[in-house]
């Protein structure tokens, strides 16, 4: 069932707006408009003044769209956008007024523009609030409900309840003129669940009647509509239709007597009323009577309803020809009963001739609509077709470009291999030579190393027992020895100092970390104070690794004790990977880097020899002493 107001009212009731109801004297109006201190004002004094003529006399419709229109032209020959904005605004609403939808919508997209324009967000969503409204009635319904969600979403986010329960009131009012009461259900429930009072409330009250009455659920549909009849008796023409509903669903209850008294009601207290409401008031009253049995006092009803009839559409005089043809059949008066029902039979059959007309329009649209599609496709066709042509000539161009273009870079390409070529071979060349280096070095170094051995051991095992023989033999002989005693104890230990600097007997027994540990206690011997963290140093697996590392460390601490004065040395070993990382310091006077990138001295070309063979590297920094920071791979590249 429809029960419900005609959107124009909801519209009037709620339609945002910046200008006031408020009733001016007119002729003030007109003198503010003369004496108005700027061209703002005097804008806002026409706009004002449209408005009170409207309210006063919806007869005056075109003065008000044509003083409007002279405050939008004012406010744009005087650069004053925003006063623009709501001229177009007010003439949007004057254009409703009249039923002029699309000049309506037309004022309401140009406020809308100009509101995007100045940034204007508020007057934004209030513009398009009004203009789903417009969408709405003019069959966009989906648009329509597009646009008030959107609105509704913005007031949300500015924390705006007013304008967000109004939207959302004015939502659930469209949803229950396109027929969906669950939608405007949900949307009033959220309505009532803020519990916020405003005057909006009377028709959400009002429509949430009728959904309840779609419902069936009549007791509710009974409560929210009396409440909504306790809120708004300032407001005639809401509670005139909602007090007819609250009839309709009286008699759908079965209580025909207590819709009939609020009926009888309406027409004391609302004679007053709009003729078509009105009409439909004693129209049903009329049929009430009829069912009650009372002809007579259904004729008096229709006879009322005759004399104020002005609408002449098809749909009134159905149910006018109808109701007649039953009074006179009750009155048994069947001629005029026959005559009813023929002007009743009539109008349906032009109501049906309507509807096919109506269908017929509606085929003829679609396929003209689809005719315009084809001919629009056609001239796609051959614009593409058009398109098609030229874009293969530039394809050909492009090609021939392309291929010159590859030809010449390829052309450079072989010239560029050529000679990548030739630096490659040179690269290769000075590998090799590097390589053959690498391999003579280690030749030299592992030479040295065997030479080493053997004078070591030539010394340990022959030299050191001649020297101990040579000994005993002379304290025999002789009675005052201790002067050469002490000079063969000098010649033993050098001796035995050669012997352990070439191979010391420690690396055998507990490997590199105890021959370090012997150049610590030499250091120390020295009166150098030494510390050392070597456990990182067990990760050398290769033996000929650890001696050459070894010989690094030897060449180092030699030079601290030969030429650095130094007082504390501190070794560092850590492990990173397949890295070792050594740094060794100390406090002496230093090394300039002159010295260690150019000098001579061979105990430095060792070390960098010995890195160089390792694929190591080694810097040197000079700052409070000497710093050496080695980096070693663990296990050959």
């Amino acid at each position: 069932m429809k029960l419900m107001p005609r959107l124009v009212l909801l519209l009037l009731f709620l339609l945002p707006t910046a200008i006031t109801s408020a009733q001016f004297d007119r002729d003030s109006l007109r003198q503010v408009i003369d004496t108005s201190p700027n061209d703002t004002s005097v804008v806002r004094a026409m706009r004002h003044l449209s408005y009170d003529i409207v309210m006063g006399n919806p007869d005056s419709l075109n003065f008000s769209i044509n003083l409007a229109t002279r405050a939008a032209d004012y406010a744009r020959t005087r650069g004053i956008e925003s006063q623009e904005m709501f001229a177009f605004y007010d003439r949007a609403f004057y254009h409703y007024l009249q039923g002029r939808l699309e000049a309506s919508e037309a004022d309401y997209r140009r406020a809308i523009e100009t509101a995007i324009k100045l940034d204007a967000k508020d007057d934004q969503a209030a513009f398009e609030d009004g203009l789903a409204t417009i969408l709405f009635e003019q069959g966009k319904k989906e648009k329509a409900i597009r646009l008030k969600h959107k609105t509704i979403d913005y007031y949300q986010t500015q924390q705006d309840t007013f304008n967000f329960l109004r939207s959302n009131g004015v939502l659930a009012h469209l949803y229950i003129y396109n027929g969906e009461y669950q939608k405007a259900k949900e949307r009033l429930d959220l309505i009532f669940s803020f519990q916020y009072d405003y005057s909006g409330m009377i028709e959400n009250y009002g429509n949430m009647g009728l959904v309840y009455a779609e419902f069936g659920q009549l007791d509710s549909a009974i409560y929210y509509m009396e409440e909504a009849h306790k809120m708004g008796t300032d407001y005639p023409n809401f509670i005139f239709k909602n007090q007819m509903a609250l009839a309709e669903v009286y008699s759908q209850k079965g209580e025909k007597e207590k819709a009939l008294n609020l009926l009888e009601e309406l027409n004391t207290s609302y004679a007053e009323a709009e003729d078509k409401d009105l009409y439909k008031l004693k129209i049903l009253l009329a049929q009430y009577y009829l069912q009650l049995g009372q002809a007579d006092k259904a004729a008096v009803y229709f006879e009322e309803a005759e004399a104020g009839l002005l609408s002449k559409d098809l749909l009134t005089q159905k149910d006018r020809w109808y109701t007649a043809y039953q009074i006179f059949e009750q009155q048994t008066d069947y001629r005029k009963a026959l005559e009813y029902f023929k002007k009743y039979h009539a109008v349906s059959d032009s109501l049906m001739e309507v509807q096919r007309d109506s269908a017929y329009q509606d085929i003829e649209s679609k396929y003209q609509l689809a005719k315009k599609d084809e001919e629009l496709s056609a001239q796609k066709l051959k614009t593409r077709k058009t398109w098609i042509v030229a874009l293969a000539l530039a394809a050909l161009l492009c090609i021939g470009l392309l291929l010159f273009y590859f030809r010449n870079k390829n052309e450079k390409y072989k010239s560029s291999l050529l000679r990548q070529k030739s630096q490659n071979q040179e690269l290769e060349i000075a590998g090799l030579r590097k390589e053959n280096q690498l391999i003579a070095l280690q030749s030299i170094l592992e030479g040295q190393e065997e030479e080493r051995r053997r004078i070591a051991q030539d010394l340990h095992d022959n030299i050191s027992s001649m020297m101990a023989a040579i000994r005993l033999k002379v304290l025999a002989i002789q009675s005052d020895h201790a002067q050469l005693d002490n000079m063969l104890g000098q010649v033993s230990e050098e001796v035995r100092r050669i012997s352990h600097n070439m191979t010391p007997l420690s690396f055998g027994l507990t490997g590199i970390r105890g021959a370090i540990e012997d150049l610590i206690q030499l250091l120390k011997s020295k009166g150098i104070s030494a510390k050392a963290q070597t456990e990182a140093l067990e990760a050398l697996n290769s033996k000929e690794r650890s001696i050459m590392t070894y010989r690094i460390f030897q060449e180092l601490v030699n030079n601290i004790i030969k030429h650095s004065e130094a007082t504390q040395v501190e070794i560092n070993c850590k492990q990173d990977g397949n890295t070792l990382h050594i740094d060794i310091r100390d406090n002496g006077k230093g090394l300039s880097g002159e010295v260690w990138e150019k000098s001579t001295n061979l105990g430095l070309k060792s070390i960098r020899s010995r890195i160089e063979y390792l694929h190591g590297e080694i810097r040197m920094r000079n700052k409070k002493g000497t710093h050496f920071h080695i980096n070693i791979p663990i296990e050959e590249a």
